[in-house]
C-alpha cells in the first residue's frame, strides 16, 4: 500500500517554511524599529545638543542645580550617537565577524550610556531632595566642586562596570558576542547600579510630590484665611527688595523641582519595564511560558525603544515646563542679530518684573 506523503512539522519542507516566515517577520520588525529609532535619534541629538548649547552660552543656568541636567544630556547624546545606531546595525547584520563586533559595540555603549543616565538622574534626585528638605544648607552642602566630583564618580562607575565584562567576565571564545557577563555579575550590577538607584529616585520623587501637595494646600489656606505663609517668618511689616529676591529665587527652585519631578517620573516609566523584564529573566526564566517565544522579539524591541525614547523626552520636558530653560535655549539659537536679542531680553525683563509684582502682592 502506497503511503501518502504529507509534510509533517518536522519535515525539511515545514522547517524551511517556518524559517522563511521567521526571517520575513524579523525583517519587517527590523524596518519598523529602524524607522522609529531614526526619529528618536534625530530628536535626541538635536534636543540634548540645544541643552548643552544653552548651558554653554547662558550663564544664568550654570548653577550647581543644572550640572546633573548637563550630565544627563551628555549621556543621552552618547546614546543617540553610539548605542542607538549600533542597535540598528545589530538588527540588520547577521553572521560573520561583523555581527560579533556590532554586538559588542552595542552592548558596551548601551550599558555605558544607561548607567551614566541612571546615576545622573540619581544625583538630580538627591540634589532636589536636599534643596527641598534642607534649603538653608543646600548651597553649603552642594558646592560646585562637590557636584562635579559626584558626577565624575558616576561616569567613572559607568565606565568600569561597562568595561569589566570584556576583561573579567568574558564570554566563550566560540561565541560571536564576547560581551557576555555571567549571571551572578549581571544580577549584582542590576541590583547596585539599577535597582538601588531606582529606590533612591522613587523615595526622592515621592517626597517631592508630597512637598508640592503640602505647598499647594498651604497656599490655598493662606488665600482663604487672608494670611500668607511668609507672614509667619516676618517680624516686621516692612517689605524690602531682599524679600522679593528671595521669593523669586524660591519660585525658580519650585519650577525646577516640578520639572525634575516629571523628568524622574518619565525616566522610571521608560526604564522600569526593561529592568524588571531582564532581571526576572535571569532569576526566574521558567516564569515565562513557552508561548512567550513567539512574541519575545517584539517585546524585546518595545522595551528597548522605551529606554531609547527617554533620551529624547528630557529636553522636551525642560522646554515645555521650565521657562528659564526655555528662554536660555531660545537665546542660544537666535541668530547674531543684536536687535532680536535685545528685543527678546527686554520681554524677559518685563516678564520678570511682572513676577516681582505678583510676588510682592502675595507677600
Amino acid at each position: 500500500m502506497n503511503a501518502t506523503l504529507v509534510p509533517s512539522l518536522s519535515s525539511p519542507i515545514s522547517l524551511q517554511t517556518t524559517e522563511t516566515t521567521n526571517t520575513s517577520e524579523n525583517t519587517t520588525l527590523g524596518i519598523y524599529v529602524t524607522t522609529i529609532l531614526v526619529v528618536i535619534i534625530v530628536i535626541t541629538i538635536l534636543g540634548n545638543g540645544l541643552v548643552c548649547l544653552a548651558f554653554y552660552r547662558q550663564p544664568h543656568i550654570r548653577g550647581v542645580s543644572y550640572y546633573p541636567i548637563l550630565s544627563l544630556a551628555l549621556a543621552d547624546i552618547l546614546s543617540g550617537i553610539s548605542a542607538m545606531p549600533a542597535y540598528i546595525a545589530k538588527k540588520h547584520i547577521a553572521g560573520g565577524v561583523e555581527e560579533g563586533i556590532t554586538c559588542d559595540v552595542f552592548r558596551f555603549t548601551y550599558f555605558f550610556s544607561m548607567y551614566a543616565s541612571i546615576l545622573s538622574v540619581t544625583v538630580v534626585s538627591l540634589e532636589r531632595f536636599i534643596a527641598i528638605k534642607m534649603p538653608i544648607w543646600h548651597r553649603v552642602l552642594l558646592t560646585k566642586r562637590k557636584m562635579v566630583t559626584a558626577l565624575m564618580l558616576s561616569w567613572l562607575d559607568a565606565t568600569l562596570v561597562s568595561m569589566l565584562p570584556f576583561v573579567w567576565q568574558r564570554g566563550d571564545i566560540d561565541e560571536l558576542c564576547t560581551y557576555r557577563p555571567s549571571k551572578e555579575w549581571s544580577m549584582m550590577v542590576i541590583l547596585l547600579n539599577v535597582c538601588f538607584p531606582f529606590v533612591i529616585m522613587f523615595a526622592c520623587h515621592f517626597y517631592t510630590v508630597y512637598f508640592a501637595i503640602q505647598i499647594t494646600r498651604a497656599k490655598h489656606r493662606a488665600r482663604t484665611t487672608g494670611t500668607t505663609v511668609n507672614a509667619i517668618r516676618r517680624n516686621t511689616s516692612v517689605r524690602n527688595s531682599d524679600e522679593n529676591k528671595q521669593a523669586i529665587l524660591a519660585k525658580r527652585e519650585r519650577d525646577l523641582t516640578c520639572t525634575m519631578a516629571i523628568v524622574l517620573g518619565a525616566f522610571i516609566l521608560c526604564w522600569a519595564p526593561s529592568t524588571f523584564y531582564y532581571f526576572l529573566r535571569m532569576v526566574c526564566p521558567q516564569c515565562y511560558r513557552p508561548s512567550f517565544k513567539q512574541v519575545e522579539p517584539v517585546f524585546n524591541a518595545v522595551v528597548k525603544l522605551l529606554t531609547f525614547l527617554n533620551s529624547c523626552l528630557n529636553p522636551i520636558i525642560h522646554c515645555l515646563l521650565n521657562k528659564h530653560f526655555r528662554e536660555a535655549i531660545y537665546l542660544s539659537v537666535l541668530k547674531k542679530s543684536k536687535a532680536r536679542k535685545r528685543k527678546f531680553k527686554e520681554s524677559i525683563r518685563i516678564n520678570r518684573f511682572d513676577e516681582k509684582k505678583e510676588t510682592s502682592a502675595a507677600l
